[in-house]
């Protein structure tokens, strides 16, 4: 064997990006558990960043992962699993013209803040429901304590049609309720405002309404 080849061979083998960026974040770890909540364990922020990586393109420079690291750091504090079963909270990738890159930002889904909201002593519960052309809804603003004027109906079997709005509704600790109501049209709005194209929108159009 000639001296070229046994180079060759001695060379390290380069890493994938995955198990590269696995390690970057387990150099970090106790940074990280420094932020983390009692319902978030950090080797489970750091697997969630290390599959993405795996999965995702855009997550494989190396100049993205500390703009990851700090999105599963805000993830950390405000207790929330991201891209996890429960869709908390997702991973979203957005190119910044600035940094040359793809950066990450944390974007809560709905039920990772109704989460969030209910942590408050000050509410019971909240819902939040996307209305359809074939529902029976009704919602007063101005007096949301009154069930005449406050429903959401569905005729099982029937078919709802398109989606028309969203809203959301809040009871708090001392009986009262508070209540949001969106059109569609405010919901495009929105999703057209975000930062680049997010697989959430694409994927689950109406839990981000």
């Amino acid at each position: 064997m000639t001296n070229e080849n046994k180079a060759i061979e001695a060379a390290p083998k380069p890493q994938h990006p995955a198990v590269a960026v696995k390690h970057w974040l387990n150099q970090r770890s106790d940074a990280l558990a420094e932020w983390c909540s009692e319902s978030v364990d950090p080797l489970t922020l750091i697997r969630v960043g290390s599959r993405l990586v795996a999965k995702e393109a855009k997550f494989q420079n190396p100049k993205t992962w500390p703009s990851l690291y700090m999105a599963l750091i805000t993830a950390a504090q405000l207790g929330l699993e991201p891209d996890g079963p429960r869709g908390e909270a997702y991973l979203i990738p957005y190119w910044d013209k600035d940094a040359g890159c793809e950066l990450v930002q944390l974007m809560p889904g709905y039920r990772g803040i109704m989460r969030l909201v209910t942590n408050s002593p000050d509410v019971k519960s909240i819902r939040s429901q996307v209305v359809y052309e074939g529902d029976e809804f009704s919602m007063d603003l101005m007096d949301p304590d009154d069930p005449a004027r406050n429903y959401h109906r569905v005729s099982v079997g029937a078919e709802r049609g398109k989606a028309v709005g969203v809203y959301s509704r809040v009871t708090y600790a001392d009986g009262s309720h508070d209540c949001e109501f969106a059109n569609w049209s405010e919901v495009d709005k929105a999703r057209s405002s975000s930062k680049g194209k997010s697989p959430a929108w694409e994927k689950w159009p109406e839990q981000m309404a």
